[in-house]
């Protein structure tokens, strides 16, 4: 696996050093259309990156009835994008995540404006599912996402996705197969569309819905999460299952009102199993309240909300609130787990952020451990360029 995973970073890195030399094949072809870039420019490049370090203490279900205290490198993350034509970009990411030894490649997309509206997509990127799901973990208010979406939402797989998106409403739909090193394998297709039903100077509500259908082939699956720390123990699991096909929705829901900002998730999925069992269904949501003090606001963009007005020498302060539950019990297997979290944010100018939560959670079904309940602080702090 490391070797797979070097070699992707090898990759990364090569591609990334041969584009910003790199004068544009495609310059002479714009200028024989009259475009107005000419054949000598080089693409425009752009570099991105976050560093997060986190440190937790927890007890309980969290730490399978061990008080604990844990600090590791959450995620390191390089990314550039380089503008190869007008119309077409080229993104490239590459992290390391959960510790030192553990790199991947994140992104490796090449994007295509077919008109000011719409856009093509393939490569290696996030599925189109789910709100929290399709924002950055730079923009997210949690230190962590929902439980919900972690379960329920897929991660990035190479696919191609055709997105269109107008003032107050978007469509994202594409049909993606997973990685050879992926937990699941088989083919997938995975839609979201979203409507800002108001969306004016003092408020917006956002409306959405999502869907992905999987071809998972018998793949042994299990799903489990550790309840918003990701240092400490899974929280929440299900019965491992040979899982023929898997059909998830979610509808989505978000209101912003000057300082405050409201969203909720709702997760059902169901498996069609393999063997000759009745087939079960996962669900989960949450509801967050999320409310800036300072400088900062979030403004609605493109289905998503974006944390602004963080310039250079400003900061920023925000109280969460979220409670969310799940639900993996499938007959006499299997638990549901409920969390509280509380937390504050400190945003200092665009890059630099501080933050801290705390966060409860009760457990229950046949495979929880002595101690159902437990408690966890968690510490992050972040730099983003």
């Amino acid at each position: 696996m490391m070797t797979t995973q070097k070699s992707r970073m090898a990759v990364v890195g090569a591609l990334a050093c041969a584009l910003i030399p790199l004068p544009l094949l495609a310059d002479s072809l714009l200028t024989e259309t009259a475009l107005t870039k000419t054949a000598t420019e080089k693409p425009r490049v752009s570099f991105d990156g976050v560093l997060m370090l986190d440190s937790s203490s927890f007890d309980g279900v969290y730490g399978k009835g061990v008080e604990q205290t844990e600090t590791e490198l959450r995620r390191a993350t390089l990314g550039m994008s380089a503008e190869l034509a007008p119309t077409v970009e080229l993104e490239l990411s590459a992290q390391l995540e959960d510790g030192l030894d553990n790199a991947k490649l994140k992104d490796a997309l090449l994007s295509w404006d077919i008109t000011e509206h719409q856009q093509l997509t393939v490569g290696r990127q996030k599925e189109p599912m789910g709100l929290e799901n399709n924002q950055s973990s730079k923009q997210i208010a949690g230190i962590e996402r929902s439980m919900a979406t972690e379960l329920f939402a897929p991660d990035r797989h190479t696919g191609l996705v055709y997105a269109t998106q107008a003032p107050r409403h978007t469509l994202a739909i594409g049909v993606f197969e997973a990685d050879a090193d992926s937990d699941v394998s088989g083919l997938a297709f995975s839609g979201r569309a979203t409507k800002a039903v108001l969306n004016n100077d003092t408020q917006t509500v956002h409306l959405g819905a999502s869907a992905t259908h999987r071809d998972l082939g018998g793949t042994s699956l299990k799903l489990n999460n550790e309840g918003g720390v990701n240092l400490a123990a899974n929280i929440i699991a299900s019965k491992r299952r040979d899982v023929d096909t898997m059909q998830t929705v979610a509808l989505e829901a978000a209101w912003l009102r000057g300082p405050l900002a409201v969203q909720g998730e709702w997760f059902q999925s169901d498996l069609s199993l393999a063997e000759n069992a009745p087939d079960p269904r996962y669900s989960g949501s949450y509801i967050q309240g999320a409310w800036l003090f300072g400088s900062a606001h979030r403004e609605y963009r493109n289905g998503s909300f974006k944390l602004s007005g963080l310039k250079k020498g400003r900061s920023a302060w925000e109280m969460v609130l979220r409670a969310e539950q799940a639900d993996l019990r499938d007959a006499d297997d299997g638990t549901q787990a409920e969390t509280l979290l509380a937390g504050v944010n400190y945003y200092q100018g665009k890059n630099f952020s501080v933050m801290a939560a705390l966060l409860t959670a009760d457990t229950a079904g046949a495979d929880v451990s002595d101690d159902p309940s437990g408690n966890a602080a968690t510490l992050r702090v972040k730099y983003a360029f």
